[in-house]
């Protein structure tokens, strides 16, 4: 049976978080000295999961141009969101790490900016801040410092930051597919989701054994939720 584009999307999403719970879990697991196979066995569930996932590139993002995935872009674009603020912090961390607190390109990348509401701000709200502060970043002045070499250590977070506004972006920026374009993006989704779901049950029975000697982190650990139900 073929699976549907909205449940493969979500097994895919489900996988990544898996994976990470189960790291996150076998790290807490490996501090008890008298668990080590246990914590093996978790690290070997996160390991299938990671091996079968490969390297998607932006394929959650690509996807977003089928017509039936249309009703996820709001809430694939605010994960994005997200993420692009996470780069603006990371890149504040850089400048002040390369050249402390009273750098004068914190007062000019930054100033005015209240970055805490822009989590729940809409596309439009968002959209305009983006767009200033590429304009600061574009500036003369700030082109001139990044390029300065007391600046260079931060080009690796100004990079990261350029990329999370660009896939931010794609989200929404999506010209129409023809159908082949269609049929072999659909393809390359179930694939990958197929590719997922074996791994995906052999991890949750790993880590069913593993944390049945440890049941206080069961629950919290997340590991056990079941990946989202739609109607497609």
């Amino acid at each position: 049976m073929t699976m549907a584009a909205l449940e493969a999307f979500d097994l895919i999403v489900h996988s990544e978080q898996l994976e990470q719970r189960l790291a996150a879990a076998a790290a807490k697991l490996s501090k008890r000295a008298d668990l080590k196979d246990e914590t093996a066995w978790l690290e070997n569930a996160r390991r299938r999961i990671a091996t079968a996932r490969g390297d998607l590139g932006d394929l959650l993002t690509r996807v977003l141009r089928l017509p039936e995935l249309e009703v996820l872009r709001g809430e694939r674009g605010r994960a994005l969101q997200d993420d692009a603020l996470d780069a603006v912090d990371r890149l504040d961390a850089a400048i002040r790490k390369a050249a402390g607190a009273r750098s004068p390109v914190l007062d000019v990348l930054y100033m005015n900016l209240k970055l805490l509401p822009l989590r729940k701000a809409s596309r439009d709200a968002f959209e305009a801040f983006v767009l200033e502060f590429e304009r600061r970043l574009g500036s003369s002045y700030l082109t001139r410092m990044f390029a300065d070499e007391t600046y260079l250590p931060a080009g690796p977070a100004l990079a990261d930051l350029h990329r999370a506004f660009g896939v931010w972006r794609t989200v929404f920026a999506s010209p129409a597919l023809s159908d082949e374009e269609a049929q072999a993006l659909t393809g390359e989704l179930t694939t990958v989701a197929q590719r997922l779901e074996l791994p995906c049950r052999q991890a949750l029975l790993l880590a069913d054994a593993s944390l049945l000697a440890a049941e206080d982190l069961r629950e919290p650990s997340g590991i056990f939720e079941k990946p989202r139900k739609r109607r497609s």
